[in-house]
C-alpha cells in the first residue's frame, strides 16, 4: 500500500512540477511578442514610439524592407481592419514628402500654370 501511495505521491509531484514548467517557458516564449512601450509621444502629424519590444522591431524592419522593395519613394499606405471599419496608416521615410506634401506642390504648381497660361492669352 506504501508503495502505490508513493508512486501517486509522485505522479502529482510530476503533474506539479509539469504545470510549472508550462507555465514558466509559456512566459518566456510569449517575450519576443510584448509590446513594451517606453515612450510615447504624439504630436500634431507624428507619433514617436520608444520601446524595448522584439516584436515591433520585426514590424518595423518588415516595414522598412517593404519600403525599399517596392516602388514606393516617399511612403505606403497600410489599410487594418478592427472588425468594424478600415483604417489607413501611413508609414513614410523620415525625409520624405507626405501625400498631403505631394498633394500641396501639385496644387501650387496647376495654380503656376494657369496664370502662366492667362498671361499669353490675348
Amino acid at each position: 500500500m506504501k508503495m502505490i501511495l508513493s508512486k501517486v505521491a509522485d505522479w502529482f509531484w510530476t503533474l506539479l512540477n509539469h504545470r510549472r514548467l508550462i507555465k514558466f517557458y509559456k512566459a518566456e516564449l510569449m517575450k519576443p511578442y510584448e509590446v513594451r512601450i517606453q515612450e510615447l509621444q504624439l504630436r500634431h502629424d507624428e507619433m514617436i514610439i520608444k520601446h524595448d519590444s522584439p516584436i515591433l522591431r520585426i514590424m518595423a524592419g518588415g516595414f522598412i524592407k517593404a519600403m525599399k522593395n517596392l516602388p514606393a519613394e516617399n511612403y505606403m499606405v497600410l489599410t487594418f481592419d478592427d472588425g468594424v471599419g478600415f483604417y489607413d496608416v501611413t508609414v513614410q521615410r523620415k525625409m520624405g514628402e507626405t501625400p498631403l506634401d505631394q498633394l500641396t506642390a501639385a496644387k501650387k504648381r496647376i495654380a503656376e500654370l494657369e496664370r502662366q497660361l492667362k498671361a499669353t492669352e490675348p
